[in-house]
């Protein structure tokens, strides 16, 4: 089923805080993308745990990643 992509992300964003997340900030990276550069690119979220913890270089982190990627994909599941 294909839908717009503001209530797709209004769905993505309930089914993540039924998981316990918050969307703590956004970016319109489309605008910033057609400001700065000139480009024009499809609107898109980003969500990657996994890639974030590679990335701080903090084996601890893994847990809390995992536990995160876990929640996303139930999030996703119930789209």
């Amino acid at each position: 089923m294909r839908a717009p992509f503001g209530e797709t992300a209004d769905r993505v964003r309930h089914a993540l805080k039924e998981q316990g997340f918050g969307v703590l900030t956004e970016i319109d990276i489309r605008a910033t993308l057609r400001e700065k550069l000139g480009e024009e690119m499809e609107d898109y979220l980003t969500l990657d745990p996994q890639v974030m913890v590679g990335l701080t270089g903090k084996d601890a982190l893994k847990p809390v990643a995992d536990e995160a990627a876990s929640r996303l994909e139930a999030a996703l599941d119930s789209l």
